[in-house]
């Protein structure tokens, strides 16, 4: 049943502005603009930094999409924000937490879920991490996103990453932006 409503002109050349011409009519703007509000349309980064409270879709960390061709735009873990948020850096920043609450060399080995040596070792994609006395080996997005979320789960970690699929064929869903969060961050 149609609800019939007053709209001012201004409101009314807005939503114009945001219509098709010759398919879309008022009920279908307002339809549009509800599906961005409620995270069905894609958002572009700067959409995102103009607005970081505005989520298209939120995503179970359990069970995550398919994160090849995505961008990090923020990251929290355990309690504190990145400066520079990557997919490495989370997985950099939940192997730090784990070394430095483990001390137990061989329980790391099952903690952290890829390659890494104790000591110095810069080839083969291995990192130093003068600060952990470790050397881990980098990961695509999906690898670092599952070695963070293995330590963070199973240890109560908070966790939140908020990303945007880059505007590529291959990506999932280019442009949508996405949060996946667990715990208290």
């Amino acid at each position: 049943m149609p609800h019939p409503f007053d709209l001012s002109d201004s409101n009314f050349s807005r939503l114009q502005s945001r219509a098709v011409p010759l398919v879309d009519d008022l009920n279908s703007v307002i339809a549009k603009l509800l599906d961005l509000v409620e995270g069905d349309e894609p958002a572009t980064e700067a959409d995102i930094r103009a607005s970081p409270s505005k989520i298209v879709k939120k995503f179970d960390p359990a069970t995550p999409p398919d994160l090849t061709h995505t961008k990090v735009i923020s990251v929290t873990f355990d309690g504190k924000q990145l400066d520079k948020p990557t997919w490495n850096g989370l997985k950099d920043a939940a192997i730090r937490y784990i070394v430095k609450t483990e001390k137990d060399k061989d329980k790391l080995k099952s903690l952290i879920l890829c390659p890494f040596v104790f000591g110095k070792k810069e080839d083969e994609g291995y990192r130093y991490m003068a600060d952990l006395g470790i050397s881990v080996q980098s990961q695509d997005s999906m690898g670092a996103f599952k070695v963070a979320y293995h330590i963070a789960s199973n240890h109560g970690c908070g966790m939140k990453i908020q990303f945007m699929w880059r505007q590529k064929e291959a990506a999932l869903h280019p442009g949508m932006t996405g949060i996946m969060e667990i715990g208290a961050w």
